[in-house]
Order: structure tokens, then sequence, then C-alpha cells
């Protein structure tokens, strides 16, 4: 549970980032297009009248949901694995013959003296099943929104 709870949400707070980062991009992408077509029908006349134009991109593709959900998977890995690896050693401790921690704080201190880079040892093997793990929870939970919200639209409708 102490890794846990960071990791859900340091993956989401970033999944959540990259979605509005990625919706932004693919709007302002849409406008450009637009105002480019709009350009080029109207080449030759004097005037160009530019109506105000709302496109709405609300929804990533399933790709893009898999990114998301991979790269959030990995920010929350790299961010919450030190905190893992310090709860394995504390755990582990009575077992070796290693002068023991006083404490978490101990062992995080004698860990950034000694061995820094091992703090994230295991990162390599939680990734390769974290990546797809999130990405495919992501994917699916953009499509079932996307589903539902298609759904809800219908229903109001008629």
């Amino acid at each position: 549970m102490a890794r846990n709870v960071p990791f859900v949400i340091v993956c989401f707070s970033t999944a959540d980032a990259l979605t509005k980062w990625r919706l932004s991009v693919n709007q302002q992408t849409s406008l450009a297009d637009h105002n480019n077509n709009n350009n080029n029908n109207n080449r030759g006349t004097t005037t160009t009248t530019k109506m105000p134009i709302t496109i709405r991109t609300q929804q990533l593709s399933v790709g893009e949901n898999l990114a998301v959900g991979v790269m959030g998977a990995l920010v929350g890995g790299f961010v919450t694995q030190p905190m893992d690896v310090v709860k394995t050693r504390m755990m582990t401790q009575a077992a070796s013959t290693a002068i023991p921690y006083d404490s978490a704080l101990d062992c995080i201190t004698k860990m950034i003296r000694t061995e820094p880079a091992k703090l994230w040892s295991g990162l390599a093997q939680r990734s390769c099943y974290m990546g797809p793990l999130w990405a495919i929870q992501f994917a699916v939970n953009g499509r079932i929104s996307k589903t539902l919200e298609t759904r809800n639209a219908a229903r109001n409708l008629q």
C-alpha cells in the first residue's frame, strides 16, 4: 500500500497532464488545418471572411491513450521505486549479514552515500509489466468513456 497509493497518484496525475497537453495540441492542429484550408480556398479573392469555428477534440485516440498510460506508469515507477527499494531493504535486513539500518531515513541516507543508483534497482523489471498494464487500462478506459458519452448523447436527443 505504501508503494501503490503514491504510484497511482503520480501515474494518474502524469496521465492527466499528458492528456490535457495532447488534447490542446490536437485542437491547435485542427484549427491550423482549418485555417490553411480556408486560406487555400479563398485564393484570388480580395477579402477573406473567417468564420469563428469551435472544434471540440474531447477524446484521445486509442494509440494516444496507450502512450499516456505507458508514460504515466514510467513516471510513477521512477518516482516511487526508491520507496519500494527502501521498504524491501528494511524488510530483509534481518536475513542479511550487513549492519542493520536504524530507520528508513538511515537506509536512504546510507544508500545515497554508498550506492545511489541502487535506489532504482528493479525499475526495468517493474516497467516491463507496469507500462503495458497501465497502457491497456487507459486505452480501455478511454474507449469505454467514449462509448458511454455517445450513448448518453443519443439518449438526450430522443
